[in-house]
């Protein structure tokens, strides 16, 4: 076998690569939309007052302590 052949073996037609980064594109944005689904809906739940425990990020810092130590 030449060293032509077997690299044509392993070639992939360019519309199965386009394909697949489009699968790609769609499935990204797909879990945008349903990041900032979930995000809007948790902000009407805290809006509403289901949520009683703050977030750790929201937690005021003690006096006296400096963050990070």
């Amino acid at each position: 076998m030449t060293e032509d052949k077997a690299e044509d073996s392993t070639r992939v037609p360019f519309w199965i690569v386009l394909a697949g980064v489009g699968a790609g594109a769609f499935w990204a944005l797909a879990g945008v939309a349903v990041g900032a689904r979930l995000s809007h809906r948790r902000d009407r739940a805290v809006r509403g007052g289901m949520r009683m425990k703050p977030l750790p990020w929201q937690c005021t810092p003690l006096s006296g302590r400096r963050p990070g130590r």
